[in-house]
Order: C-alpha cells, then structure tokens, then sequence
C-alpha cells in the first residue's frame, strides 16, 4: 500500500481506467474515477458497493438498439393507418345499400 500510495498516478485528480476488465481497488473510495467505454469516458463516484467489481460493468461500450424500436414504432403506425382505411371502405360499402351498379349491353 505505501508503494502504491508513493506513485504519481495515485495523486492525479482524476482516476482514469482504460482497461475495463480491471478491478476497482479500495483506495479509489470516494473518487471519481474516468472508465474508458472503447469511445468516451464515463464518469463514476465510487462507493462502498463499487468496490471490488470490474470497472467495465459501469460503463457500457453497446449502442442501445434505438434504430429496431423506431422500425417498430413506424410498422404498427402503418398497420394502424391501413386497418383505419380499410374501417372506412366498409363503412361506405355497408351505409351505400342503393349503390349503382353496371349495366351491361346485350350485344347483337
């Protein structure tokens, strides 16, 4: 621990972590600690709980799948377009019961 302590990096204001399979030690408690996502930094206030774990399980390096849900969200809009369209043509077709219909010529 003095060997640890005696380093330059232990004194830096800002812990930074690049390699997230790395466990947080106990003498980052109470300190904000930068863990490298693969893109950004993510800023953590250690505690008590945080302890021990590895640092990549507090910051996600994954995009949110945000692309599949408005796909999702544009299908059933459209569904619910048509099925609103196809309500009103049988509307027309069952309130018209007196609706025109085609005469055809008797051919000589």
């Amino acid at each position: 621990m003095y060997l640890i302590k005696n380093r330059e990096v232990y004194h830096y204001n800002t812990k930074r972590i690049w390699n997230r399979a790395s466990y947080i030690p106990m003498m980052f408690l109470k300190h904000k600690v930068h863990i490298h996502s693969g893109k950004k930094w993510v800023i953590k206030l250690v505690s008590r709980w945080i302890i021990g774990f590895r640092a990549g399980e507090f910051s996600w390096n994954r995009r949110l799948a945000v692309y599949k849900a408005k796909q999702l969200r544009k299908k059933n809009k459209k569904l619910l377009k048509d099925k609103a369209k196809s309500d009103r043509t049988k509307s027309k077709l069952l309130g018209s019961k007196s609706a025109p219909t085609k005469v055809q010529k008797k051919s000589k």
